[in-house]
């Protein structure tokens, strides 16, 4: 599940809007609000090209894109 607050925060450190990101990942602005906001699910192809362009790093990846398993490993 996707930790929504956390990848907004990413890509704004980052300096990127929704569209500028949306572009360099090669979908739509509409879509990635979508996915932005939970309403969507990002491919992997897109959560590959998404911890290139915001360099994230393992604990990013972890906090935005796998919350859920993180919650779990934690009990």
């Amino acid at each position: 599940m996707l930790n929504v607050n956390e990848f907004k925060a990413a890509r704004v450190r980052r300096g990127l809007t929704q569209e500028e990101l949306a572009k360099r990942i090669g979908i739509t602005p509409s879509k990635m609000s979508l996915k932005e906001n939970g309403k969507a699910l990002f491919s992997i192809r897109d959560i590959d090209a998404i911890i290139r362009e915001l360099g994230l790093s393992g604990n990013e990846i972890l906090n935005i894109f796998f919350t859920d398993v993180v919650a779990l490993k934690d009990k």
